[in-house]
């Protein structure tokens, strides 16, 4: 009961910042804080996972207290803007699923919110991106391939950086969102789908618009590129999938087995 009111609260908050009530949202946040508070001393038995989620669900009511206070100033609003592009669920984060899927769909809410004012579509558009690959991410975990599909979608329909660099860092993450949910797709595939689910997978690499960065780019892209060609690797290698009757020649006559192990010394020669 604690806990749907809590949300009951949370999302009464969210509706109430679309209009000028910035009181009667605060109230109602404080309201979701207090109650958070003596939802958490009530439950100082519970397990690991359980109070991980609380501090999940406290994250969510602390970014609509911060939306609120940065209501009043375009330089605040980007300045959140931007501080949301840098919390995003790390690797390590990716199994408390609920959790995330939560404050990432509640914040998606008030950066598309924020995002129609002109002068902070560039910055909005920019965190829009980032949250739409690790909405991404995050529904490839769960199996739901349709979903991690459409948000793949979303971000790209987003637009293109500001930034040549960015938008080359950009390009690369996608890819590499892109290559991991091919290659999951090709996992859970039945044995008589895997080899055309993989082969799909690969043909994903052979395309002309695959990003190569130049030699002065950032270390963000440099990162980006060199994650991207490990999973290329991965993909030519059919990492983790059955690849009983799997060609070892991909689109094009291409010898998977060769692009592997090339892919995987580009990327050593990247890290160096």
């Amino acid at each position: 009961h604690a806990h749907i009111r809590l949300q009951h609260e949370t999302a009464l908050a969210l509706l109430a910042n679309k209009t000028p009530e910035k009181f009667h949202a605060k109230g109602l946040i404080n309201g979701a804080l207090h109650g958070f508070l003596a939802d958490w001393s009530a439950s100082s038995e519970s397990g690991q996972v359980a109070r991980r989620s609380k501090i999940r669900f406290l994250q969510k009511v602390v970014e609509l207290s911060e939306y609120n206070e940065a209501s009043d100033g375009v330089d605040k609003k980007r300045q959140l803007i931007r501080l949301w592009g840098t919390r995003l669920p790390s690797k390590a984060q990716l199994g408390d699923i609920e959790s995330w899927d939560a404050i990432l769909v509640s914040r998606l809410v008030l950066l598309r919110r924020m995002s129609i004012s002109a002068e902070l579509a560039d910055d909005a558009d920019a965190t829009l991106r980032a949250t739409y690959l690790a909405l991404s991410s995050l529904a490839r975990r769960r199996g739901n391939y349709t979903v991690a599909d459409r948000m793949l979608e979303c971000c790209r329909a987003a637009g293109a950086s500001s930034g040549a660099d960015d938008e080359m860092a950009r390009s690369l993450k996608m890819r590499s969102v892109e290559l991991k949910l091919a290659l999951a797709k090709a996992r859970d595939a039945s044995s008589g789908e895997q080899a055309a689910a993989l082969r799909h997978a690969r043909g994903l690499l052979e395309s002309e618009d695959v990003p190569i960065p130049d030699a002065d780019c950032s270390a963000r892209t440099l990162v980006a590129h060199k994650t991207f060609l490990f999973l290329s690797a991965d993909v030519y290698a059919g990492r983790g999938v059955l690849t009983g009757g799997v060609d070892s020649r991909g689109e094009g006559g291409v010898d998977s087995s060769k692009r592997a192990r090339e892919k995987y010394e580009e990327a050593l020669e990247v890290s160096r």
